[in-house]
């Protein structure tokens, strides 16, 4: 499950959507999350750092350029929710989304764009990740 959550700042490449996409999967407001970007040490020990105090992991992947799981065997169950990494249609940076696994664990479909335009990502994901526990 997740809840709507809208991203609040919207500064290219140091915005908050990644904020909102891990509270929209927790379920949580996003002033109960960090914005991850803005932590010194990246965003990834960001991540790691405040979900291993809720016994939980976060599982990233790199897609294929075709914006899939590069194997057979994918970390996701399908029909799981995901964040996904993509191009911002609003320009050359990135952008994220909770995304869903389809029934093969390979595929995306966006189901939540925490930008309050809903314009999702431009192309193929880069990268998906996955809230697990530990």
């Amino acid at each position: 499950m997740f809840t709507v959550v809208r991203q609040t700042d919207f500064t290219a490449a140091k915005g908050n959507a990644l904020q909102a996409c891990v509270a929209s999967l927790r379920q949580l407001q996003l002033e109960d999350v960090p914005n991850f970007i803005v932590d010194p040490e990246g965003y990834m020990t960001a991540i790691s750092r405040w979900l291993a105090t809720q016994k939980l992991t976060f599982v990233k992947v790199n897609l294929d350029q075709d914006g899939t799981i590069p194997s057979d065997t994918s970390p996701f169950e399908p029909q799981c929710y995901v964040i996904l990494r993509g191009k911002s249609p609003r320009g050359d940076f990135g952008h994220v989304v909770v995304a869903q696994v389809d029934a093969t664990g390979r595929q995306f479909h966006p189901v939540m764009d925490p930008h309050p335009s809903n314009d999702n990502i431009d192309g193929p994901g880069q990268w998906a990740g996955a809230i697990l526990p530990l």
